[in-house]
């Protein structure tokens, strides 16, 4: 996940990409992954499938206080 952040804090949106389905098709669950993900779709213009990714990542951390205060 980390390898993953670096590329995408590097402008290589295409690697980050890459890495990220390799880890989400690990786990699925990975709420990390799927955030990033969302962030790469984001900043390649695809703000539909960005906020597709968000929405699954907030879902997923609904319950979790400081997730939803930091938001």
């Amino acid at each position: 996940m980390q390898k993953a952040w670096q590329f995408f804090q590097r402008g290589f949106f295409d690697e980050a990409e890459k890495l990220c389905n390799q880890l989400a098709n690990i786990n699925k669950k990975n709420t990390d992954v799927i955030y990033l993900l969302g962030l790469i779709y984001l900043k390649d213009g695809q703000a539909k499938k960005a906020i597709d990714y968000f929405e699954i990542s907030y879902k997923s951390h609904s319950n979790n206080f400081e997730f939803i205060a930091l938001s």
